[in-house]
């Protein structure tokens, strides 16, 4: 197994989970407001990126396109590494 893949098997707590997705973030209420920010990135050539609705605040944020098991282990990997 790789070392990517080596974490604990009890894991973050969802408190530090949802600290770690949510607190350094700019949060959006509504959709729309995520994709006029999406849009106004995207003109100053940042990107690709994506408005998602977030599962811990229930807000909306901005994040780069991927896929959703490589956001899952590298929001994990962070966590469980101090944030690196």
């Amino acid at each position: 197994m790789s070392k990517f893949f080596e974490f604990e098997v009890t894991g973050p707590t969802r408190k530090e989970i949802s600290e770690h997705s949510c607190e350094r973030k700019v949060r959006y209420k509504h959709k729309q407001s995520a994709r006029r920010a999406v849009t106004k990135m995207a003109e100053k050539g940042v990107g690709p990126l994506e408005a998602y609705r977030c599962q811990f605040c229930n807000g909306w944020h901005v994040g780069h396109t991927q896929g959703l098991l490589e956001k899952i282990f590298i929001g994990l990997y962070r966590i469980c590494n101090g944030g690196k």
